[in-house]
């Protein structure tokens, strides 16, 4: 079944959806050359009817199928937006689960971490406090091992969780230091949730609490991430072509 998409929705917007998804099969066709199957079933049972978004469909867009190239790199397709948004809503989850009854505050990494953390709030109850803070150790391909604070933490209850979302735990030099910063101004329960996390890039004893995937130790792009400042509005991401 590669390269061909099928798609159950209700009988009741057949006839509106039939139209709308005819239109977006012949673009596909003409762009990618791709066959485009549009199959339409109703289940009698109302709680098995199936149905699949149009951003799921739109993944037939040839985005995502080919190389891009930012400045003087090249980068190949990697992770689809579908499969980050499944991770994130794993975290979400586990999130609610533990969360249940206090009041924490969540802390989003700038910049890498904004599409991760609009990504993720979205899928969590609307009262939890949300801020950001913003380090750096990277420039380029690597990072230069040296953390530096543009916009730090402030905690005014010691009492209350906090939450460090990052988009990528690769060195986890950043988070360790941040950590210990937070521990020193008395922060009692620190839990950090990760995106993506390169377990065989890891040069420090750190282990997230919430973890969406783990991956290799390639240099990727795209859903927050960038190269010198390139290619974080992507909604999939993308290795680095050696």
């Amino acid at each position: 079944m590669q390269n061909k998409f099928i798609y159950y929705y209700d009988s009741h917007v057949a006839k509106t959806t039939r139209k709308i998804l005819s239109g977006i099969g012949k673009h596909c066709r003409r762009k990618t050359g791709k066959q485009v199957f549009v199959f339409l079933s109703y289940r009698i049972c109302k709680t098995e009817l199936f149905h699949v978004s149009l951003s799921q469909f739109l993944m037939c867009n040839p985005t995502m199928n080919k190389r891009i190239t930012l400045k003087d790199k090249t980068f190949e397709p990697y992770i689809s937006e579908t499969r980050i948004v499944e991770a994130i809503k794993k975290i979400a989850d586990e999130m609610i689960r533990d969360l249940d009854g206090r009041d924490p505050l969540f802390v989003g990494i700038l910049n890498g971490a904004y599409m991760f953390v609009a990504e993720l709030m979205s899928k969590l109850p609307p009262a939890y406090e949300l801020t950001f803070a913003a380090y750096s150790s990277y420039y380029g391909l690597k990072s230069e091992g040296i953390v530096k604070e543009l916009l730090p933490v402030r905690i005014a209850n010691r009492e209350r969780p906090v939450i460090l979302l990052e988009d990528i735990i690769d060195t986890g030099v950043t988070m360790q230091y941040v950590m210990e910063r937070l521990r020193e101004e008395g922060a009692g329960d620190i839990r950090l949730a990760a995106m993506l996390v390169k377990p065989g890039s890891l040069k420090c004893n750190i282990r997230p609490d919430y973890v969406g995937m783990e991956i290799d130790d390639d240099f990727i792009v795209g859903f927050g991430l960038d190269y010198n400042g390139c290619g974080r509005s992507l909604r999939n991401i993308y290795k680095i072509v050696k």
